[in-house]
């Protein structure tokens, strides 16, 4: 569906006109990413404003990144 020089982006922007439209995209999203957008969304209720090292889904990702670090 995408181009292939989008295939491996980590996100894409795709402008909507209307719920349908919105509901359309969310749902081309695969169980990860639905995972970071409901992670996003719990912390955006919880502190408001959060920077993105603040994330759980940043933290998550920064850990998983040291394991692999050891692992290598």
């Amino acid at each position: 569906m995408l181009p292939k020089n989008l295939k491996d982006a980590g996100e894409i922007f795709i402008p909507v006109r209307n719920e349908k439209q919105a509901q359309d995209v969310m749902s081309l999203n695969n169980a990860e990413a639905k995972s970071r957008i409901n992670s996003l969304r719990k912390d955006l209720k919880r502190e408001g404003i959060v920077e993105e090292s603040q994330l759980t889904s940043t933290r998550r990702d920064l850990q998983m990144q040291a394991i692999q670090m050891r692992k290598k």
